[in-house]
């Protein structure tokens, strides 16, 4: 099994103690605090960012850092800058304090959507216990001709603060946007001025991607 670093989560539970969850990869707008998620759709983040993650590079699969128990869900909204979000790929049940690989399942995107491709953004709601919504997105381009990948329904956690990306995780784009180590590690995270967050979406988009082999 394979383990995202005890380490990586570490060092991004201490630059964002206050937030409640973190979406790391792909980058979230802006992480935010509790008080800042709880504004729909994107967490107060209104702007898409400059760069955006290669969805490819992804191999299907979101890092989640959550600091709260909750139950999430994963929707992808099509556009430059959407502000809804139609499609649910996603969901996992998660405990603070955990990081979780979660499978995305495109099969209920229209197909013609995805052979088109262009940009996106993926939005995670994540309900929490006192029934109040906190909101994160981050932003991608989906190549053309990308297929919808296999479903998986295994998102479990390890313990102590660590999580693996489950064996029927990683599914394949598509032939043409195949699963492959990512090549906007260095181009996404100078997007985050604070160098810690960096290191941690380095750690989890690097075992997302060995998760393929």
């Amino acid at each position: 099994m394979l383990l995202l670093s005890a380490a990586a989560l570490a060092l991004a539970t201490a630059s964002t103690v206050s937030a409640h969850f973190e979406l790391v990869a792909p980058p979230s707008r802006n992480v935010g605090n509790g008080i800042t998620q709880k504004v729909g759709p994107c967490g107060s983040a209104d702007t898409p960012n400059k760069i955006r993650a290669d969805f490819a590079s992804l191999n299907s699969t979101i890092a989640l850092i959550f600091y709260w128990d909750g139950d999430n869900e994963v929707f992808l909204g099509f556009g430059e800058n959407p502000t809804t979000f139609p499609y649910k790929v996603g969901g996992i049940t998660s405990k603070g304090g955990q990081t979780y690989a979660v499978p995305l399942d495109l099969s209920g995107v229209p197909k013609d959507i995805l052979e088109k491709g262009g940009p996106a953004t993926v939005q995670v709601v994540c309900h929490q216990p006192k029934e109040v919504n906190l909101f994160q997105c981050g932003d991608v381009t989906i190549a053309a001709t990308a297929a919808g990948p296999v479903a998986s329904d295994s998102s479990a956690p390890l313990p102590s603060g660590t999580s693996s990306t489950p064996a029927t995780a990683a599914a394949t784009v598509s032939s043409t946007a195949s699963a492959k180590a990512p090549t906007s590690v260095v181009a996404q995270t100078a997007l985050k001025s604070d160098a810690v967050h960096a290191l941690s979406y380095m750690f989890a988009t690097a075992a997302i991607a060995l998760a393929a082999f």
